[in-house]
């Protein structure tokens, strides 16, 4: 690892809580999201993980309501199988005959399917053994469904009262991941046009990592985004966008991409 990455990782060891969990920002409570991201990255966040799994699913203190980082912690725990058939059960709302055929995940149970978590959720899932699954099956034709005609992905429909609202970066990034072994060309598309005028650290972290899983060229993006980093060696000062930083940091280098099938 070089002085960038190794910056990085020291504003991570110093934000993580004495509870063995990360905060979004040093000092704040410990949360799902930050520690997988900073466990990615290769620090030890396992233990304060595997405690917050109850009924299968990753839970909030405090709340027994299974929450959609539990997709994270399959990537993060490296197949911890009691949360991978949680995943394989856990559908969303339907609200047309669509739906019932091709269900998503929601961000939370007895709620509607939507294009990040499914693309979480379908990650972890072909990450992990479940290429092949009829439930995966179901989730890639549901993003199929939901691209919009630029070739991106915005939160949910690609049209809402018919008007089309516009498609994000860093949702196509993390959707074009999640079809690796599917139709993702237009979205790569997208990217490469879009990046360019919208670069923020998420974006730029999200689209080094999908560029590198499909072996395209990003190291413009990776310069873009190595400018952003903090003298404190963060990014941001947020404990994700460091570790995602980093992972797509080490990723550009040749080292191991977590979001590559």
């Amino acid at each position: 690892m070089d002085e960038r990455t190794n910056g990085g990782l020291k504003f991570l060891r110093a934000a993580q809580n004495a509870d063995g969990g990360w905060p979004y920002v040093p000092g704040g409570a410990s949360s799902p999201e930050p520690t997988c991201y900073a466990t990615m990255a290769g620090l030890d966040g396992v233990r304060w993980l595997k405690a917050r799994v109850h009924g299968d699913a990753i839970t909030l203190d405090g709340d027994n309501e299974p929450h959609w980082t539990t997709s994270l912690a399959v990537i993060a725990l490296r197949g911890e199988r009691r949360l991978i058939n949680w995943l394989l059960t856990c559908e969303g709302h339907k609200l047309t005959p669509q739906d019932e055929a091709r269900p998503g995940w929601p961000w939370a149970t007895d709620t509607y399917s939507w294009v990040e978590p499914t693309s979480y959720a379908l990650l972890a899932l072909k990450l992990h053994g479940g290429k092949n699954h009829p439930r995966v099956t179901k989730g890639e034709q549901f993003l199929l469904d939901r691209r919009c005609a630029d070739g991106g992905w915005n939160y949910g429909d690609p049209k809402t009262l018919s008007v089309a609202p516009p498609s994000f970066v860093p949702t196509t990034a993390l959707a074009a991941l999640a079809l690796q072994n599917a139709d993702a060309a237009p979205a790569l598309t997208f990217l490469d046009a879009e990046i360019k005028k919208r670069p923020s650290v998420l974006s730029l972290a999200l689209t080094v990592l999908c560029f590198n899983a499909f072996g395209m060229p990003a190291a413009a993006l990776m310069e873009s985004l190595q400018q952003r980093q903090r003298t404190d060696g963060s990014w941001q000062g947020q404990v994700h966008l460091t570790a995602l930083a980093i992972l797509a940091r080490e990723a550009s280098r040749g080292g191991n991409n977590v979001f590559r099938l």
